[in-house]
């Protein structure tokens, strides 16, 4: 019979489980990444892991909302509420999508099909609802920041939807994929893209109020 862990030893254990996940998870990927070998970093037996995870899967999905969490706090909301016209946040903020599979490397697992497939398998129905979810809050508070004061999202025929902004950034991530194939190139191109992505983005959006 499993032993049972005082709430503080469960919190100390919650916490290296996903120390060690985030760690091995980049360093090794999902499927040569055993529950042996995160529980071993834990110091728990591996039947233990299920009593905080359902499978390593919901662990790597942990993890990864956790640099999520801090990609938004560290990086994204400082881009955003830092006084400047809005084609310089926009541009920053393209080059910080195009920087976050190299600053944040568990994100590189979402492009691969067979460890994505696997990700789907391995992760409850509820913990894929909640993290679409956060994609939307974040979305949502993109689009806040960027509208503000504006009257709303609707007007301008051309006016971008929320999920084409949101199908737009995730297209710029993808886009990492390329970089052995691109080279040295891959930098000037990215700059360039954020250059007219900005510049097209400005015109078409709600104008807010820039008083």
């Amino acid at each position: 019979m499993p032993r049972s862990f005082t709430d503080q030893e469960s919190e100390t254990i919650r916490t290296l489980l996903l120390k060690s996940g985030e760690e091995m998870f980049s360093r090794y990927g999902l499927k040569k990444t055993s529950v042996e070998e995160l529980s071993r970093a834990a110091g728990i037996a591996k039947g233990s892991f299920y009593r905080f995870f359902p499978s390593k899967e919901a662990l790597y999905f942990a993890c990864l909302e956790d640099q999520e969490r801090s990609f938004r706090k560290e990086h994204l909301l400082p881009l955003l509420e830092t006084p400047r016209e809005r084609r310089v946040i926009i541009e920053d903020l393209v080059k910080l999508i195009f920087d976050l599979p190299e600053a944040y490397p568990l994100m590189t697992i979402l492009f691969k099909p067979e460890e994505y497939a696997a990700l789907l398998r391995g992760v409850p129905a509820e913990m894929r609802e909640a993290h679409r979810q956060g994609d939307e809050e974040a979305m949502d508070l993109i689009i806040r920041h960027l509208t503000a004061g504006a009257a709303g999202m609707e007007g301008a025929g051309d006016t971008p939807s929320p999920e084409a902004l949101n199908g737009l950034f995730w297209a710029l991530v993808l886009l990492n994929l390329h970089r052995p194939e691109l080279g040295p190139v891959f930098g000037p191109a990215a700059d360039l893209i954020a250059h007219t992505v900005s510049i097209g983005l400005d015109a078409i959006l709600p104008q807010g109020d820039k008083s």
